[in-house]
């Protein structure tokens, strides 16, 4: 679940769909039965500048947010995504990250320019067994996994400027 910047709209659902819907301003309640959906994903965020990227199976949809309006700006299907189910976004708002859980893999990639394309990937480290977890630090430096299996913390050190991830380490749950 996640409100638009503008506090006007929320962006949430189940496990069949994400939809977005207009708030009322008085109430602050969603209109229901207004609303447009990005079908069954499994994890779906907005970034500031009104970007919507979900995660659904295999795959990561990029699309841009105006008013009511989802329109898709681009799409990645990589088996790296397998069973993607966590998502975060950089703080300046140039990439995401997508945890798989099936895959036991972390992967990042660029949205700045209104496409996906992978910049980071790592696997077999501690933290990314079936990682169920996913944090960015507010100064964007790091970047935080739970991993479900082996019960660590994983910590990678990001580069703010390509969105590129190295393993700094683990800390045991």
């Amino acid at each position: 679940v996640a409100v638009t910047p503008d506090g006007t709209r929320l962006i949430g659902g189940t496990v069949d769909f994400t939809a977005v819907y207009p708030l009322d301003p008085s109430t602050g309640a969603p209109d229901l039965g207004h609303r447009m959906t990005v079908p069954n994903p499994a994890s779906a965020l907005v970034t500031a500048d009104e970007r919507v990227v979900a995660a659904t199976g295999d795959t990561l949809i990029l699309y841009q947010l105006e008013g009511m309006t989802l329109t898709e700006l681009s799409r990645v299907t990589d088996p790296r995504l397998a069973g993607a189910h966590r998502l975060a976004v950089s703080p300046d708002g140039a990439h995401v990250y997508a945890l798989s859980f099936s895959g036991s893999s972390l992967t990042g990639w660029t949205i700045a320019d209104g496409t996906l394309t992978r910049v980071a990937e790592l696997s077999a480290v501690a933290g990314l067994d079936r990682p169920d977890g996913l944090a960015i630090a507010d100064d964007g430096l790091h970047l935080y996994t739970a991993g479900f299996c082996d019960w660590n913390i994983g910590i990678f050190r990001r580069e703010p400027s390509t969105g590129g991830l190295t393993w700094a380490g683990a800390a045991f749950a």
